[in-house]
């Protein structure tokens, strides 16, 4: 469902197939997910949604830079 949406993506500078983005966006959906999921004391999931939106709304390296 997902690799319609990457076909011929202009940020696709590296020729990442559309498989191959497809499957990194779902671990990645399933790994924030999952942390979520399995903390001792889970956030609300209102909260959880913003903060979800975020994290895919910015690069690693951009939310990496941010704890300067």
């Amino acid at each position: 469902m997902l690799m319609p949406y990457f076909d011929g993506a202009k940020g696709n500078r590296h020729g990442l197939t559309s498989q191959t983005l497809a499957e990194l966006t779902i671990n990645q959906v399933m790994a924030a997910i999952s942390i979520w999921l399995t903390q001792e004391q889970p956030i609300k999931p209102d909260l959880f949604a913003q903060r979800f939106i975020y994290l895919f709304s910015n690069s690693i390296l951009d939310l990496s830079a941010m704890s300067d």
